[in-house]
């Protein structure tokens, strides 16, 4: 019981990790009734502001006063959960106020990861972060008085509101990437390369282990830091928030390259059978499901969509135009 009351309080106040969100789903499965009315007390009671310390004597005056009208006479039909059953709810949201409170004041971090889902998060200066599917973030419940510091693994897109006196750094693997007031994307998929793309603004970024390499990045510009070494070079991917935005343009670009991008958007396996190495197309595609990109790049090549075991798609017969 003490887990499940951990992780409650982290689902009440958006810090779940990625196994604690899969055993909170196979308790709702095996306790749906419980869990439904407890987020209904949680949602009532107004004792979800998790930034502030726990009132316990408040929290169980507020939930008093809401069972002692459940329990007043009402011309309807009683709900068959009863009070009895109310009261152990209702001390299950105090425990689970305990825990946030206990959560908020032993861990000064919070931690957010992603599995399938791309998920927006709000900062606690205002800034917005889009975490792509399969990554992490780490940042502090509250920034101190000299700088913003956050940690990332994977992939995010950073909208940052300026503040000249307090520098926002993200910590990414091998760099470390600084800024005043900008948006930047970070792809840091393994410890020997990160890439930094500016969309707006400028950014600093420089080596976490010894800060003698340093870059500065304007928009257009991407870093790469790459077998030990950080360079920049221009932006030529057009595509370097399409996991954000859903929207691909692809420029005459070769097919397997199209199809790589499709696949890694998509979590799909996709296998390209034949030489494709003339292939090339202009298409863009915006919001469409993998089946109807699929299908259009069918009507450039001709094709054949074989769907095969373990969800594997091939693209056989094709033939370049």
């Amino acid at each position: 019981m003490g887990d499940i009351n951990k992780i409650l309080a982290k689902h009440f106040s958006d810090q779940l990790t990625v196994d604690e969100e899969s055993v909170l789903t196979q308790w709702k499965k095996e306790n749906p009734e419980e869990f439904l009315k407890l987020e209904s007390i949680w949602k009532n009671t107004k004792i979800t502001d998790h930034k502030n310390l726990f009132d316990v004597t408040e929290a169980w005056t507020v939930l008093d006063e809401k069972l002692n009208k459940e329990s007043q006479p009402k011309v309807r039909k009683l709900n068959t959960f009863s009070i009895k059953n109310w009261r152990i709810a209702a001390s299950f949201a105090v425990l689970i106020g305990l825990s946030i409170s206990m959560l908020w004041f032993l861990d000064p971090n919070i931690t957010m990861q992603t599995s399938q889902s791309v998920k927006t998060i709000v900062l606690p200066d205002g800034s917005k972060v889009t975490l792509n599917k399969n990554s992490e973030l780490s940042y502090p419940k509250k920034f101190d008085d000299s700088k913003r510091v956050l940690s990332l693994t994977g992939e995010a897109f950073f909208e940052v509101t300026p503040d000249a006196n307090k520098p926002f750094e993200v910590s990414a693997n091998n760099v470390l990437v600084t800024v005043l007031g900008t948006s930047f994307n970070v792809r840091s998929k393994d410890d020997n390369y990160t890439e930094v793309v500016v969309e707006t603004g400028k950014v600093s970024v420089d080596t976490k282990t010894d800060g003698t390499q340093k870059i500065i990045l304007t928009p257009g510009e991407k870093g790469i830091y790459k077998n030990s070494q950080l360079g920049k070079e221009n932006n030529k991917d057009k595509n370097f928030i399409a996991w954000k935005t859903g929207i691909f343009v692809f420029e005459n670009e070769p097919l397997n390259k199209i199809i790589i991008r499709l696949a890694e958007f998509y979590d799909a396996s996709v296998v390209v059978e034949g030489n494709v190495s003339q292939c090339f197309a202009s298409v863009v595609f915006e919001n469409q499901t993998l089946n109807e990109c699929l299908k259009e790049l069918q009507l450039l090549f001709g094709f054949e969509i074989h769907h095969e075991e373990n969800n594997v798609i091939k693209l056989k017969e094709i033939t370049c135009k």
